[in-house]
């Protein structure tokens, strides 16, 4: 790929650049001691930018740039996620094989690529046949687990705990719904919930807040990574003793559940809008991994299992799940929903 960047001086009314009365200069031209020089401005750059980004995003999604002369459609960020989940996604592609469902997701593609409002979109398929709607739902459905799962397992050894809070959780917040008994959804990340409002600085920082739909109760989840260590060294004949890290987040996530309750009524007046209550809130720590337990010796393995079960089981209002129990809580959805039920 090349390119120029050609400035020309033009009158108000004159045609628009380049035009052939111009004398051209370029840089075999320029002689010793003279220089060439090219201002852009934020604007210019913005645009040079853009367009060498397109290039490149072409290039990524053809994969081989054919030569001569090609012809290309562009389309937006919608009609491109589902044309990739298409040509990726084994339960998609399965999706396809039915030729009404194929009808209806070419119809799809054709309604995106030509910026159909949503409120067209929703007309258009209240219009459809239930069974190639739900085909189709459940088929968006499944990529969207599977993308998730996929994510989970890949990055069990990353032991950012920032990276799990942002990348993962806060990007799929239904995973930590399905924890809880209750319709909840995600209320507010790295929420302050002492000192100032809830959305301001001042005060503790809790990972998540979530929120009874119907009741506007409020849930703290406090958010470690899959790396951490659940169990210390071994303590007595058959037990084990709690590691710091789990110990200190129970108590940590405790501590927040006090602050809210306590600060609730000035933090209701400083966080106008916001629609909360804090009835003794459920809170959730997701920690670890419960393979951590096959690295015991084999008649060890009971003890540390027993160690672990025992303890999160006793506590009161404080739920303790391991990331690769959330991982197959995901992968139970998945199989719920592709009928793969055992």
């Amino acid at each position: 790929m090349r390119g120029k960047l050609i400035y020309e001086k033009k009158g108000k009314n004159d045609p628009l650049f380049p035009s052939e009365e111009s004398k051209s200069i370029s840089k075999n031209d320029i002689r010793k001691g003279d220089t060439l020089e090219i201002e852009l401005k934020s604007g210019e750059i913005r645009r040079l930018y853009e367009g060498l980004r397109r290039m490149y995003r072409l290039a990524g999604d053809v994969e081989d740039i054919p030569s001569g002369a090609a012809t290309y459609v562009e389309v937006d960020s919608a009609a491109r996620s589902l044309l990739g989940l298409l040509r990726e996604s084994p339960s998609a592609a399965r999706m396809l094989a039915d030729k009404d469902t194929f009808d209806l997701v070419r119809e799809l593609v054709r309604l995106l690529t030509q910026g159909t409002s949503h409120e067209q979109l929703s007309e258009i398929l209240n219009g459809l046949e239930s069974d190639n709607l739900a085909s189709l739902s459940t088929g968006l459905s499944l990529e969207i687990l599977q993308r998730a799962a996929n994510e989970i397992r890949d990055n069990f050894s990353n032991t950012s705990e920032e990276y799990w809070q942002t990348e993962i959780l806060e990007k799929y917040p239904w995973i930590i719904s399905q924890l809880f008994s209750t319709p909840c959804t995600l209320f507010h990340s790295k929420a302050y919930i002492s000192g100032t409002s809830i959305e301001h600085h001042g005060g503790n920082v809790v990972d998540f807040i979530y929120q009874n739909e119907l009741t506007k109760n409020l849930a703290l989840v406090e958010i470690k990574k899959p790396s951490t260590n659940l169990l210390g060294g071994a303590y007595r004949n058959h037990c084990y003793s709690l590691s710091s890290q789990l110990s200190g987040a129970v108590n940590q996530v405790l501590s927040y559940r006090h602050s809210l309750m306590t600060k609730l009524a000035q933090l209701k007046m400083d966080s106008p809008g916001k629609e909360f209550e804090a009835f003794n809130p459920q809170c959730i720590v997701i920690i670890g991994s419960t393979s951590e337990f096959d690295e015991c010796s084999v008649d060890k393995r009971g003890d540390a299992v027993a160690t672990f079960e025992n303890f999160r089981n006793a506590l009161n209002g404080v739920t303790i799940i391991t990331f690769d129990e959330l991982l197959k809580k995901v992968e139970d959805l998945i199989s719920i929903l592709s009928g793969d039920v055992r």
